[in-house]
């Protein structure tokens, strides 16, 4: 109709004068890699050209790395990871094992776990059991590294996300590794790095997951209830905006970490209120998950 004729206008406008200014030549360095990148992801979010998309990126990581722009150059090549993996996913497996280990030589930590956690979702995305445990590998990474730096709250959603990843995969031995790595979430739940609302939605919403699967009636009633007082008690809680679907995890800023952040990496990596980075993830909204919470969990038991 013609609501999405004048958004094809608008958006065919937009790259327009993207192109326009690239074509210009007269932009400072960091001015045209902050266009070079906001033009790929519009071609690749809204177009079908992704071929060009790749070569604005390709162009824009060389000028980032010519002027030291980290931050840039990361959230450059999580796009191009992205794009790379929606043609050939073996392809961006291979980028990406790349890029970790550069900016593990780096010591740019925020971005270590930025990239092991989209190798972990794109990994357990390909549906084959080699990259299955690649992914569980990157996760045992990730906890190891976040839990010697104190970053308490990744190591909790790491563990999440491995309870979630055994959930999906059946047989005796994913039983006992759910059950692992349940338990290794819960290790720093009374940290108050994880007083994350998110956080605990997510962990209570994988107990009695597994329950209904592996426990009895009453025990999973029990694990119902606890998990509907949980979102009762964070309806009012101001924290979790109520469309929001992000997860945000703040990290700890430990002697000699440099900060590879800055306004023009939000959605990846944002500046918490105190100076900290903090990690964003996609989860769901708090309209959600009293959805789940109240109706979805309670066909199951009609």
């Amino acid at each position: 109709g013609s609501g999405l004729e004048q958004y094809q206008k608008l958006i065919s406008t937009g790259l327009g004068c993207l192109e326009a200014a690239l074509d210009g030549g007269r932009l400072e360095p960091r001015m045209e890699a902050k266009i070079r990148l906001r033009y790929a992801a519009v071609l690749f979010e809204e177009t079908d050209n992704i071929m060009e998309a790749e070569t604005a990126l390709s162009k824009g990581i060389s000028l980032c790395v010519q002027n030291g722009f980290f931050d840039l150059k990361y959230s450059m090549q999580i796009l191009l990871a992205k794009i790379l993996f929606s043609k050939n996913p073996k392809a961006a497996l291979i980028a990406l094992d790349g890029n970790i280990e550069d900016v593990e030589a780096y010591q740019h930590w925020s971005w270590c776990y930025i990239f092991r956690f989209l190798r972990v979702t794109m990994s357990l995305q390909t549906g084959k059991s080699s990259d299955f445990h690649v992914a569980i590998n990157n996760l045992h990474q990730i906890v190891e590294r976040a839990g010697r730096r104190g970053d308490y709250a990744v190591v909790t959603y790491a563990s999440l996300l491995e309870a979630l990843a055994c959930l999906r995969t059946p047989g005796p031995e994913s039983q006992e590794n759910l059950n692992r790595a349940l338990a290794a979430a819960q290790t720093y739940q009374l940290s108050p790095e994880c007083n994350i609302p998110t956080l605990k939605v997510f962990a209570h919403m994988l107990v009695v997951i597994t329950s209904m699967l592996h426990d009895n009636n009453e025990k999973t009633f029990a694990n119902l209830k606890t998990f509907q007082q949980l979102l009762n008690d964070i309806a009012k809680d101001k924290a979790w905006p109520s469309k929001s679907d992000s997860v945000l995890v703040p990290l700890n800023k430990n002697k000699g970490d440099v900060q590879v952040s800055s306004v023009d990496t939000q959605g990846l990596l944002n500046i918490g209120e105190d100076g900290r980075d903090v990690l964003v993830f996609s989860f769901i909204t708090k309209n959600e998950a009293f959805m789940l919470g109240y109706v979805d969990f309670l066909f199951l038991f009609i």
